[in-house]
């Protein structure tokens, strides 16, 4: 890492924590101190060197002021701090479409068996590593999207094990990637923004000194193209057998490297690499007229991996990626818009060979395989995404809402490769602001996101114009086009909030502070008029009903008011802290003299305008019921179905159920009809939709409404509702003044009608915290688990938990009987 003041963690087995002390082995012994922290602990006066292994390790005391032992030593490596000597190595590929992947080797010498060796590489564009014929990592598409005219990531590999005395081979195949690819031309005419000639960096150390490194390259490989839109062609005939290994004897396709300059930032790769997760198998095989079509069973992100057995050669086997089956029962591929997602393989003939692409991806559940009917196939689909841990789990008697919990999962996992895109399959795949807000509050429930979305926010900062106001999608590649709306732009407070309360991460908010201040200075000096804004491009997108853009707008405004006076209160800035409020209070009044009638009711009465209205706290106290109430009649109205978009959905529960209205939230969520949650679910959805109506098992495509161009069938933003399952359903909240799970609330809300059980667990970076009910015959039943180190209130009774396993209380009769075990 290049983290120059590292943030340390630790978890105790039980108790409660009164003091720490930490050890960073031959640098620094804080002592004793006292303090009940064990999450983002900074050590002051810890000055750390580059390429540099440090060892530490903690120990604490407990409530009782006893110490207790050391914890086992652990590791970190320090990076380049900034600093990556070497030239940018480039081939004579420049930038047009369908470019093949370069082949890279330099050959080097070594007189003895080293001790540790090291090998920093980066890209502009993708690369895979290799050593002496071996794979140096499985990891994906490195060194991953990030705003490439501002920094580039490098990685660092550990590579002493695959060296050997005299000769060995360095490899690299370098591709275009985000940099040059068809990703970064789709939207602006074919032209070349970053730039048009992928390149590489490589730094090898050996025993702690450099070793020079003389690149030749070869176009000529089987790999004639590779790319996130297109898909791959790969001509196992042009294979290069050896050519990163040692005794390798070059033709006349290999040149001397060429290289290039570029000024530019270097990180180290902060985030957790994206991976080969899993391999899901076909559900069902079928011969259609010769072609192969292939169900796996869920829609996901990712890629095939097909073997074939004595195939002949030079046979073009063409391989179509699609969501879903059109009415001929064959692979639909009009949701992939511009994307030819295609794998073009021809064969090379033999016992034994191997298609899977290398640079690209995929959304997809089916596969259609032409010409290869009359071969002997073994067939898998390698699921991909950013690796992360499982964190959250939720699970009901109502298996329809299992299912759309784990369609939200899924979402999640096709969605979050290497940034939050909004969806796996079309031409985006971009880091679309407004849906990384919305979803990223259930995403920090279901995985541990806190790396992920710190580069990704770092990239949103360095995307911002001059006044602060960041993009429509993260890396910003267009440099005209810049569009910074209402719901979108957000995600620069709300994002940082979140993980602010989940993680108790400081660093993003104080990173962006004086940015933020800009822009919410920048909104209200220029996009107000008579304290109202109306930059809401895209409104509630979605949406049945549409609701008043000024509305959502500064409405959304209020909200980022509020959270950025709530920022400026933990840095200790109290004057802008009340600047921030004071056009708060300027802009709700103004709001709610333009949109409140004299009986204090909506004038736009949609269920996003009153959740708006709810959520963002935007009347006063005396006016609340009356709105609440007005909400009840609107879903009712509507006969117990959404009319909600991307920003408001999201909203449906949490204000249901903390306004009381329990039998209206669980009616709303059980709603099978179209347009519901569970409708995706009853016509076998797997992952959740951009609409509501895509398809049906009725009518099926539903052409009137954008599917015909593309509509998605794996966009998570509607899939925020699983926040609920955690923190409403099950009662699991955070406490935003002790962050990071430090203390928090237990407020489940089972309803008189809602399940018959529910159960949550998270596993906070503090422990585990478990909450689940269940009905009794007279009752309900209450169980919960509070991690060491924290405490949790109960609500409504406001008792305070300490640390252990509860079976806490029982529901009976209208009052509620504890049982402390």
């Amino acid at each position: 890492m290049d983290e120059r003041h590292p943030r340390f963690f630790w978890k105790i087995d039980s108790g409660t924590q009164s003091a720490w002390q930490i050890e960073v082995e031959n640098v620094i012994n804080t002592g004793k101190v006292l303090g009940s922290e064990s999450i983002q602990v900074i050590i002051p006066n810890l000055i750390l060197k580059p390429k540099h292994v440090y060892r530490w390790r903690v120990r604490i005391w407990d409530e009782n002021d006893c110490p207790c032992a050391w914890s086992s030593w652990n590791s970190f490596e320090t990076g380049l701090f900034g600093e990556f000597p070497g030239e940018w190595i480039r081939s004579s590929i420049t930038g047009t479409d369908s470019q093949p992947c370069a082949y890279f080797r330099s050959l080097f010498y070594l007189d003895k068996q080293p001790h540790k060796a090291r090998l920093f590489m980066t890209a502009l564009g993708m690369y895979e590593p290799s050593l002496n014929g071996s794979a140096i990592t499985e990891n994906c598409f490195l060194p991953g999207w990030t705003d490439y005219y501002h920094r580039v990531q490098y990685q660092l590999f550990d590579i002493t094990h695959l060296l050997h005395l005299g000769e060995n081979v360095l490899g690299v195949i370098l591709n275009e990637g985000w940099f040059s690819g068809k990703i970064t031309r789709q939207w602006t005419l074919g032209r070349i923004m970053y730039g048009e000639t992928p390149a590489f960096k490589a730094l090898l150390e050996v025993d702690g000194g450099a070793i020079p490194l003389e690149w030749r390259y070869n176009i000529n490989g089987p790999i004639r193209c590779s790319d996130l839109y297109l898909g791959e062609n790969y001509d196992a005939r042009m294979e290069l057998p050896g050519w990163n290994q040692t005794g390798y004897t070059e033709n006349g396709d290999w040149y001397p490297s060429l290289t290039c300059s570029h000024s530019i930032r270097y990180d180290w790769t902060s985030a957790p690499p994206v991976i080969r997760a899993d391999f899901l198998k076909p559900v069902s095989i079928r011969n259609l007229c010769g072609e192969l079509i292939i169900d796996f069973g869920q829609n996901h992100a990712g890629r095939e991996h097909i073997v074939l057995h004595n195939a002949p050669r030079g046979r073009e086997i063409i391989i179509r990626h699609g969501e879903m089956l059109d009415n001929d029962s064959r692979v639909y591929t009009i949701s992939n818009r511009g994307a030819r997602a295609t794998t073009i393989y021809i064969t090379k003939g033999g016992e034994h060979e191997v298609i899977e692409p290398h640079f690209t991806y995929y959304g997809y559940r089916y596969i259609s395989i032409s010409s290869a009917d009359d071969l002997e196939l073994e067939i898998e689909s390698v699921v991909i995404h950013t690796e992360m841990e499982r964190t959250g789990f939720f699970n009901c008697s109502d298996e329809r809402i299992n299912q759309l919990y784990s369609n939200t999962l899924w979402g999640e996992f096709s969605n979050y490769v290497d940034i939050p895109t909004d969806c796996p399959q079309r031409d985006e795949k971009l880091g679309w602001t407004g849906d990384a807000q919305v979803f990223i509050g259930t995403a920090a429930y279901h995985t541990g996101i806190g790396a992920f979305f710190s580069k990704f926010l770092t990239d949103l900062e360095l995307c911002c114009n001059e006044c602060g106001v960041c993009p429509q999608f993260i890396p910003f590649y267009r440099k005209n086009d810049f569009i910074g709306t209402a719901g979108w732009a957000d995600a620069k407070l709300i994002c940082p909030e979140i993980l602010f309360q989940m993680y108790g991460d400081r660093r993003l908010m104080e990173k962006s502070y004086k940015s933020t201040i800009r822009y919410l200075h920048y909104v209200y000096e220029n996009e107000c008029i008579d304290n109202i804004t109306s930059n809401a491009i895209w409104g509630d997108h979605m949406a049945i009903c549409a609701t008043d853009k000024s509305l959502i707008a500064t409405a959304f405004f209020a909200n980022a008011l509020h959270l950025g006076s709530k920022f400026a209160e933990r840095l200790g800035d109290l004057k802008t802290q009340n600047e921030l409020l004071a056009i708060r209070q300027r802009v709700r009044i103004a709001w709610q003299e333009r949109f409140l009638d004299a009986d204090g009711r909506l004038i736009n009465d949609t269920e996003g305008a009153l959740l708006l209205a709810l959520q963002f706290d935007m009347v006063e106290q005396k006016h609340i019921a009356r709105l609440v109430e007005q909400l009840r009649e609107n879903i009712e109205r509507n006969q117990w179905h959404l009319t909600t978009g991307f920003l408001t959905t999201s909203f449906l529960m949490p204000v249901l159920l903390s306004h009381g209205l329990e039998e209206t939230a669980y009616r709303l969520l059980k709603q099978e009809d179209m347009p519901s949650w569970l409708f995706p679910v009853m016509q076998g959805a797997t992952t959740i939709w951009e609409r509501w109506n895509a398809w049906s098992r009725k009518r099926g495509f539903d052409y009137k409404n954008m599917t015909n161009y593309g509509s998605s069938f794996n966009h998570y933003a509607f899939g925020a509702v699983a926040q609920s399952f955690y923190e409403w359903v099950c009662g699991i909240r955070p406490d935003p003044e002790r962050p990071g799970f430090k203390h928090f609330f237990l407020d489940p809300h089972p309803g008189k009608h809602g399940f018959k059980f529910a159960k949550s667990e998270y596993r906070s970076v503090y422990g585990t915290i478990k909450s689940e009910w269940m009905r009794e015959d007279d009752g309900i039943l209450f169980a919960f688990s509070v991690p060491p180190n924290t405490t949790a209130t109960v609500l409504p009774e406001m008792l305070l938990l300490t640390p252990g396993e509860y079976t806490l209380f029982r529901y009976k009769n209208g009052r509620y009987v504890f049982d402390l075990k």
